[in-house]
């Protein structure tokens, strides 16, 4: 299946790795780690914009998915957990005019587990409610990585959105998240 995808603070290309093994084909990403870009470049071929805040709206090509690992160290356990105050969490907002202006159908935001709880779970909700009000319908879970054959033992924490529009074309409302794989391997099998 073919689709398009935007990968904003897209780092090294985790998530353009994935969607690309899927059909998907990047029409933009963006992220302001000079030496990300290069790997991001050498890797796809593709340049990010280099700052979230630089980009204009009608420089952003309409997609069906949008795919966002924005700035976790503000709601990091090992940060200084400044939330919406540190400069890095601000990067937020410019996401959501874009979720706004182009009502993209698909959404898929990572981020630390921490944010859930961050704040008394304050910042989760923020979140989650201003997704509701761009008309998202939202499903998050904490999953971890090695509980889908990823040799690391991570959490990490995904939001899912799906934007009425789609929604209002299906009867099927419910998304689920994948189950857990089971892979484990003995020295002998290797």
């Amino acid at each position: 299946m073919k689709f398009t995808f935007i990968d904003l603070f897209s780092g090294i290309g985790s998530f353009h790795y994935s969607l690309k093994q899927l059909g998907g084909e990047c029409v933009l990403a963006c992220d302001i780690d000079q030496n990300a870009n290069s790997t991001y470049i050498f890797n796809y071929g593709v340049v990010p914009h280099k700052n979230i805040f630089d980009l204009q709206l009608e420089q952003i090509p309409n997609s069906d998915l949008l795919c966002a690992g924005f700035p976790c160290q503000a709601f990091s356990n090992i940060g200084f957990k400044k939330g919406w105050k540190d400069s890095r969490s601000q990067v937020f907002f410019p996401l959501l005019n874009i979720l706004k202006s182009k009502q993209i159908p698909c959404i898929i935001l990572e981020n630390v587990p921490g944010l859930v709880n961050f704040q008394r779970g304050q910042v989760f909700n923020t979140i989650l409610n201003h997704l509701k009000d761009l008309n998202y319908e939202c499903f998050w879970k904490i999953l971890n990585c090695s509980d889908y054959g990823i040799p690391q033992n991570r959490k990490r924490l995904f939001i899912v959105g799906f934007h009425n529009s789609i929604l209002e074309k299906t009867s099927n409302h419910l998304f689920k998240f994948p189950p857990k794989t089971n892979l484990s391997y003995t020295l002998s099998e290797l």
